[in-house]
This record gives C-alpha cells, structure tokens and sequence, in this order.
C-alpha cells in the first residue's frame, strides 16, 4: 500500500537532501526545484488567514520536473476546482441546515467533509514529495519510504518525533 512516509522537522532547521530526485529518486540530479505552502494551523482555519509561506529547494532531474511541477499544481487546482462546484450546487443548502452563528465554521467542516474521498483517494497515491507547514514543524512527505530515511539520516538534528 503506497501510504506516504512522513519526516517532520523544526521549522528552523534547513533541511539537507540525499543526492537523489525527489520525483524519481533517481541518483545525481542536475537540477533543484522550489516546493512551498502556505503555513496552516487552527487559527487559519477559523480566519481564514495563513499563517505565512515557507518553501525549500529540492534535488530533481530537469526531466522530472514538469510532470512534478504538473502534478502538483493539478491536485490543488482539482481540490480548488471540486470545491467550488460542490459549493455552487450545494451552498445554500448546506447554510440552510447549520445553526445560526456557526454557518462559517460548519460551512467549512462539511466542505472538509465532501472532499474527504478526494483526500482518501490521494492517501493512497500520493504525489512524490509534499510539504505541510505547521507553527514550529514542517512535515515532510515523501512516497519513497527509502528517501524518507535518507533524509531523516541527513537530518537527525532538527527531527521531531
């Protein structure tokens, strides 16, 4: 089952990369490719508003880097996509059945909930390497689990557990 592998490191730590494609794992790439995200937590969810943006750079082979760079962008645009048709069939329906005050927040909650399939689906291919950008922590996602704990080698100092 290809559940990706998790490494989360301090968000102050710089993240050091084996000498390995992060799409194809392939050895010695002669290229590096920025992948950020927006920094999320509890009170983001609730205003609205991140918490800021953090990226790294990350070893990849100059061929490997449009079908990454694609399937990145495609996933968020597919979620971004998705949500607003279901938000444009179903929106005020579902403002109709939430208690008055928590319309906001219950929006939300149902809309994490229809997009739970898609969630699921992505759990079980997921893209080569992600990041997840916390207050204090940065998870690094990595489908290879033999380039996860190359990284967390070269990352020892800065691993949370």
């Amino acid at each position: 089952m290809p559940l990706c592998t998790d490494v989360r490191l301090l968000k102050s730590c710089n993240p050091k990369f084996p000498n390995r494609c992060i799409a194809c794992s392939g050895p010695s790439p002669d290229s590096s490719i920025g992948v950020g995200d927006l920094s999320v937590g509890w009170f983001s969810f609730l205003t609205d508003i991140p918490e800021g943006w953090s990226s790294v750079n990350v070893p990849i082979h100059s061929v490997c880097k449009r079908p990454f760079r694609l399937r990145r962008w495609a996933t968020r645009l597919g979620y971004l996509a998705l949500a607003f048709v279901l938000w444009w069939f179903l929106g005020e329906s579902i403002v109709a059945i939430l208690p008055k005050g928590l319309e906001r927040i219950g929006t939300k909650v149902i809309l994490v909930l229809m997009l739970a399939p898609v969630i699921i689906i992505e759990m079980f291919r997921p893209p080569r390497f992600d990041i997840t950008v916390g207050k204090y922590e940065v998870t690094f996602e990595f489908a290879d689990p033999d380039y996860a704990a190359a990284f967390a080698v070269l990352n020892r100092a800065g691993l949370l557990k």
